[in-house]
């Protein structure tokens, strides 16, 4: 093969493997908000029920709890809220919240921020800290709360995004 030969094979291996990256880069997106939807799942299942029976969930769904998101990775908070519908969670991007921080003594705690969605209610507040989609089909999510910094392993079969492992990556 000549010289020619070479430069066509390199600009064609480059092309295709740019293509590659692009595809998957712009199919992230929906991976990365529906896994981070499963996560939150995750992580609040023991504070908030998920109702499945749809005459249940609209006799209860007149007042959602507001949840303050920051997120590392781009989140679909259209998307979030409609995965999150059965719990009763309002998704708010935190830039869209405020906080106030009291000093005292809480224990472990020097101080307690409480966080407030736009309207001034009360809300919850979790960090992604950081969503990793080494696949289409799976993803690592890193979720810090108030006390402690959760990792799960989440993984799409059909349509359904479900947690498949977790662990606690530092905790107070």
């Amino acid at each position: 093969m000549d010289a020619r030969g070479l430069t066509m094979l390199a600009a064609t291996s480059g092309l295709v493997a740019g293509a590659v990256w692009l595809s998957e880069t712009l199919d992230r997106k929906p991976e990365v908000t529906e896994s981070t939807a499963a996560a939150i799942r995750a992580e609040l299942s023991f504070f908030v029920e998920f109702i499945e029976d749809p005459v249940e969930r609209e006799a209860l769904s007149d007042k959602p709890v507001p949840l303050c998101i920051g997120s590392s990775a781009p989140l679909d908070f259209d998307l979030l809220e409609d995965r999150l519908a059965r719990s009763f969670l309002r998704p708010v991007p935190i830039i869209g919240c405020r906080r106030r921080t009291v000093e005292g003594d809480f224990g472990m705690f020097g101080a307690m921020t409480y966080w407030f969605d736009e309207t001034g209610e009360e809300a919850g507040q979790l960090r992604i800290k950081a969503v990793n989609c080494p696949t289409v089909r799976r993803c690592i999510v890193d979720i810090d709360s108030v006390g402690a910094g959760m990792r799960y392993e989440v993984e799409r079969t059909g349509d359904n995004w479900t947690v498949t492992g977790q662990e606690t990556r530092w905790i107070v």
